[in-house]
């Protein structure tokens, strides 16, 4: 007989090893077999699977969203910045085309004509010979004094320097010449200053030529003041 408490064998009545009063017989098969185990319940594990997987999805469409929710507001404000650049662009060409009177490329201009020019306009008023206005001070033999007029107007914020020295490269019948000190007693008023803003200088640059000169050039230097070099020219036919 065996204890059905502690699994002992003993012969009856109580149990010598645990005391147990009550004993039943059971055979060694019986006593050797193992007690079936409860099987865990799978169900409520797969439950909590399914719960943790359907909140990470949640998860992840919820990030998304608002990711593109941000992508764009970015995207609407590069856009708008770009907008406001192009408009902005836009104003400042045409401002630049009203107030600035260009020539094409290579194109020479003559008496009259003018360029305005980062609000700085230079212009061709005259050209003219003469033999002097007194008698101490006249060309020499088969020469004339020739007088070209310009005027500055400076339109601009800061007060600039006109030189007829350094910023003026005549050149007569496509050789270079200078000014005649002779030639400058027949005018006071020489192509040299400062211009305050708002302000104009009118002067002439005096030269001694030859009676039968067919071209005079001018280069002017752009000093930073245009966006290139001036090139204006005359003729006997636009003698004033």
């Amino acid at each position: 007989m065996f204890c059905t408490k502690c699994g002992k064998e003993y012969e009856g009545g109580t149990c010598p090893n645990c005391g147990a009063e009550q004993a039943i017989e059971v055979t060694p098969q019986e006593q050797q077999a193992p007690m079936p185990q409860q099987q865990k319940p799978k169900k409520k594990k797969s439950t909590i699977i399914a719960i943790v997987i359907v909140v990470i999805v949640v998860l992840a469409i919820i990030a998304g969203a608002t990711g593109g929710s941000d992508s764009k507001e970015t995207n609407t404000e590069s856009s708008t910045v770009s907008t406001a650049d192009d408009s902005s662009s836009g104003n400042n060409d045409t401002t630049k085309k009203k107030e600035t009177t260009t020539k094409k490329k290579d194109e020479t201009l003559t008496v009259g004509d003018s360029v305005n020019d980062h609000d700085v306009k230079i212009t061709f008023v005259s050209i003219e010979e003469t033999m002097g206005n007194n008698e101490f001070m006249k060309p020499d033999a088969g020469k004339v004094f020739l007088i070209a007029t310009f005027e500055y107007e400076n339109n601009s914020k800061s007060e600039i320097t006109v030189s007829s020295m350094l910023h003026f490269n005549a050149y007569v019948d496509t050789y270079s010449i200078d000014e005649d000190v002779s030639a400058m007693s027949v005018t006071d008023e020489h192509l040299d200053g400062t211009i305050a803003p708002g302000k104009k200088l009118k002067g002439s640059l005096c030269y001694q030529v030859d009676q039968d000169w067919k071209k005079y050039e001018v280069d002017v230097d752009s000093q930073g003041l245009f966006s290139s070099d001036i090139k204006f020219s005359a003729t006997k036919k636009n003698l004033k």
